[in-house]
């Protein structure tokens, strides 16, 4: 999950959301991933997965 997120292309990411809005527990295991990594200013990706995982929990 990890690798697909920050080094993943677009039919990756359109396969990682297929996979978490199917299984609820996959946002959380996203969410533990990104929140390792939004220290970074410049890890864009991860902040994106973890607002999109945050809004889909709520």
């Amino acid at each position: 999950m990890d690798d697909c997120i920050a080094r993943g292309k677009r039919r990756d990411w359109v396969d990682l959301r297929q996979a978490v809005l199917a299984d609820r527990a996959m946002l959380e295991k996203v969410l533990q991933v990104c929140r390792a990594h939004v220290a970074e200013i410049y890890a864009q990706r991860y902040h994106f997965w973890m607002h999109y995982a945050e809004r889909h929990l709520a």
